[in-house]
């Protein structure tokens, strides 16, 4: 079996902007609504993953990146991932039972998968600390696999 492999980002390193709201963690939780904007995250190594509750592959990967997340704890190291056009209800249901340890953002309208050109689910991108996007994966991957975690930790 190939080991899993990010792939260098050819498209405009530049992101398009990326402000959405928050999933809360319930329904009387007071942060919904609240907005995470990935330019307050510059300085810092983010993965954002585009994915929705009706693809397998994106389900597939999920527990990956919380191990991810885990094993990077305590590093400038964040992921966010956006769901696409889901009612929060069905999004919550599904977070009860695959947990997730990171943002889940509501992209309700579809503008941030217009505006970051994503046609295949799941799509990640992997943006360095000086907000660029250096790599990118349409499909799902095993986030925590070895040679993945090395090309974190090097943007780290």
């Amino acid at each position: 079996r190939r080991e899993p492999q990010l792939h260098p980002y050819a498209g405009e390193p530049q992101p398009a902007p990326l402000k959405l709201p928050r999933l809360p963690d319930d329904a009387s939780d007071d942060r919904y609504g609240s907005q995470i904007d990935l330019r307050d995250l510059r300085g810092q190594v983010v993965l954002v993953n585009f994915w929705a509750t009706w693809c397998g592959p994106c389900l597939e990967e999920i527990p990956s990146m919380y191990r991810l997340v885990e094993q990077l704890r305590g590093e400038d190291f964040h992921v966010l991932a956006v769901n696409i056009g889901e009612p929060p209800e069905r999004i919550r249901s599904w977070t009860r039972e695959i947990p997730v340890n990171f943002p889940v953002l509501l992209d309700t309208d579809g503008s941030a998968v217009r505006d970051w050109q994503v046609y295949a689910y799941p799509s990640n991108f992997l943006i360095d600390r000086q907000g660029r996007i250096r790599y990118s994966y349409r499909g799902a991957l095993d986030w925590d696999a070895a040679a993945i975690v090395a090309t974190i930790k090097a943007l780290l």
